[in-house]
């Protein structure tokens, strides 16, 4: 049974909302105090807040301020009339808000928290999806011994996709459209210089963040590839913990 948590001034009107979502779900009260709300939130861990404005001689902004930037996760019903909506609209931020206005009978209620509740439900589902998938890297070397080793390094956080030149580096990351590329700066035929400036001339890819891999440490060479305004490089062969440093670096920028 979903839990709703039930917010007002102890009416007639909470009473009667009361009785009607307690026929469908479990319902828990709380007065309009902030450090009670609170406290119900965190003990409660309700589905649903409904919170009925009508009877209240005031709107206590700290409370939708605490909501605001505490309670993302738990969709809110306000239930109040046209006039006291038309005043407080301003104090509320995002999808997870739902007018509902008055009068309003029992089956427009119910009918209102399922499918507020569904579509929270929803959008976390897809927030979770998201956030289980795995970015993706393309690692482009001509050596097979470096892409094992950077694949093993790299796999158990990332799908990591792999390419031995530049030309199928490059299809790859049209076909892939990975998250980065991890991009060898020294290779025969076309090398890492010209797979770069190949991937910035395509507009489906272009703004694809490119690290170079590099084997050469003198000064010279690391400018010359720093001239290439690449979105970082580093050393090969890499260290586990500086690699997954910079691509977290590079893919938060």
């Amino acid at each position: 049974m979903k839990k709703v948590l039930l917010i007002g001034k102890l009416t007639e009107v909470l009473s009667s909302i009361n009785e009607n979502l307690s026929e469908k779900y479990n319902v828990q009260l709380s007065s309009m105090q902030l450090d009670n709300i609170m406290g119900m939130v965190k003990i409660a861990k309700p589905d649903l807040i409904v919170i009925c404005m009508i009877g209240t001689d005031r709107v206590d902004n700290s409370i939708f301020e605490w909501m605001n930037r505490y309670v993302e996760d738990i969709p809110v019903i306000i239930i109040s009339s046209k006039e006291v909506w038309d005043s407080i609209s301003i104090l509320f931020r995002g999808s997870k808000y739902t007018s509902v206005l008055t009068p309003i009978n029992k089956d427009m209620l119910i009918m209102t928290c399922d499918d507020v509740m569904a579509k929270m439900a929803k959008t976390i589902s897809v927030l979770k999806k998201d956030a289980d998938k795995k970015q993706k890297v393309l690692v482009i070397d001509d050596s097979p011994i470096v892409l094992r080793s950077i694949k093993g390094l790299l796999e158990d956080k990332y799908d990591v996709i792999i390419a031995t030149n530049g030309e199928m580096g490059i299809q790859k990351t049209i076909d892939q459209k990975p998250d980065i590329v991890l991009l060898d700066y020294e290779m025969p035929g076309m090398n890492g210089s010209s797979t770069f400036e190949m991937i910035l001339q395509i507009d489906d890819i272009k703004d694809i963040p490119v690290v170079f891999l590099t084997s050469v440490s003198d000064a010279k060479r690391v400018k010359e590839v720093l001239e290439k305004h690449p979105a970082g490089y580093i050393l090969k062969p890499p260290d586990k913990d500086v690699l997954i440093e910079l691509i977290e670096g590079v893919l938060n920028q």
